[in-house]
C-alpha cells in the first residue's frame, strides 16, 4: 500500500479481517465512535459466521457491548476511543 498522509483518510469505520489460530481480528479504520455494524458477520451470512462468544478489544480492559443476528454484528466502541488509531477487536466463536 502506498498511502501517505497527504492521501485522504479512509471513509469512517472501515473494517478488514484477519485470521490467527482460528480467531478472527478486525480491523477497523478511522473510527468515528458509536456503532461499527458488520454484515458479513451476521449469523448465517454467505460468509459462514458462527455465533459469536466474545469480542474485546486488543490493548484494552474494557468489556465490549454486541449484538449479533440475522442481518449483522453490531459492536459498540468504547467511549474513550480516538479517531487517529486504528481500533482491533478479537472475536471468538465466529469461525
Amino acid at each position: 500500500n502506498e498511502r501517505t498522509i497527504a492521501n485522504p483518510p479512509y471513509p469512517h469505520n472501515e473494517v478488514r479481517f484477519t485470521v490467527n489460530d482460528n480467531v478472527l481480528y478486525v480491523f477497523v479504520l478511522n473510527p468515528a465512535g458509536g456503532k461499527i455494524e458488520i454484515p458479513s458477520l451476521a449469523l448465517g451470512s454467505r460468509y459462514g459466521a458462527k455465533k459469536i462468544k466474545s469480542i474485546s478489544l486488543l490493548g484494552s480492559k474494557t468489556k465490549i457491548d454486541f449484538r449479533q443476528d440475522g442481518e449483522k454484528l453490531s459492536v459498540t466502541q468504547p467511549s474513550f476511543y480516538t479517531r487517529q488509531h486504528t481500533l482491533v477487536y478479537k472475536v471468538q466463536g465466529a469461525l
